[in-house]
This record gives structure tokens, C-alpha cells and sequence, in this order.
């Protein structure tokens, strides 16, 4: 949820900015508090099915987020988008990394710093032009192709647990 979008998130949800700000807020706290715990928690968990369910809950997160009738239910899915946040980052450079060759891992790792700046780039102007919810539904659309675009089962990698 980009700070650029505050005014036209209050706008949308008929907040005050304050209000909208405070989204934000806690969607960086809760990011922050549960990067560590849930690691630990899911530290042994298939890096395969982790990725899978983080994007899952991104997913619902975002739909939840579109679908909000009132500030406790959005608050609730940006909570539920924080926590998949903070999976996500954690473990999206030991995916990347593990389904290419060696040879091309520094490829794997620039993509996702290039996806990440162009994410940050066209968010605020798409935002703008299509409106805080259509821009929800749009990310949870490509969320829902990234997995076709993992080709783990197709690449011939062996599932790890995330803590190896």
C-alpha cells in the first residue's frame, strides 16, 4: 500500500488521511513483528508449499481488501497482506536462487529487484488512474499467474524446507 495512494485510499474507503495513515502504520508494524516469528514457525516448511501459501494468503488478503465494507474489515486484510508480506521477502531470494542453475542466480536475484523497482514505479501512477480497489484486484490477478511462472514441478527442483 503505497503512501503516495494515502489521499485516494481515504478517498475510496471514506476515511480521514489519518485514519488511511494508520493502515499503513500497522501494516509496517505487523510486517516488522512477524518476520521473525513466522520464519521460525515455518523454518521447516517445503519452501514449494510455503511460497504457494504466502501467495495464497496475499491473494485473499487482496481480495478482502477490494471487498471491505468498513475500516475493521480492511484493517484485517492489511493485516492478513502483512503477514504474507513478511513470509514473502524472507523467502523469496532462496526460491529464486534454488529453481535456476548456478550459473544464473544473479540473473534470478536482479529480476526480483527489478520487479520489485517496477512495482514501486507503476503502483502510484496505476493507483491513480485505475483506483485504490481495481489496483487490489489487478496485484491479486498476478499473483494468481505467478505460480504457472514458478515451473518448480517443470524445472526438476527438489523441495527444500526454507532452512535448507
Amino acid at each position: 500500500m503505497p503512501v503516495g495512494l494515502l489521499t485516494d485510499i481515504a478517498d475510496t474507503f471514506s476515511l480521514t488521511e489519518a485514519s488511511a495513515g494508520m493502515l499503513i502504520t500497522v501494516y509496517a508494524w505487523f510486517v516488522m513483528l512477524l518476520s521473525l516469528p513466522l520464519m521460525l514457525v515455518f523454518c521447516k516448511t517445503d519452501l514449494r508449499k510455503l511460497l504457494l501459501g504466502t501467495l495464497a494468503l496475499f491473494c485473499g488478503g487482496q481480495v478482502l481488501s477490494c471487498i471491505s465494507t468498513g475500516y475493521g474489515m480492511l484493517m484485517l486484510s492489511r493485516i492478513a497482506v502483512a503477514a504474507a508480506h513478511a513470509v514473502f521477502w524472507s523467502i523469496a531470494s532462496p526460491a529464486a536462487v534454488r529453481v535456476v542453475a548456478p550459473e544464473h542466480r544473479s540473473l534470478a536475484l536482479s529480476t526480483i529487484v527489478t520487479g520489485t523497482s517496477v512495482a514501486m514505479i507503476c503502483g502510484l501512477p496505476l493507483g491513480r488512474l485505475l483506483g485504490v480497489r481495481a489496483l487490489d484486484a489487478l496485484e491479486d490477478d498476478l499473483f494468481i499467474l505467478l505460480p504457472d511462472g514458478l515451473h518448480f514441478r517443470k524445472s526438476g527442483v527438489h523441495s527444500h524446507s526454507v532452512g535448507g
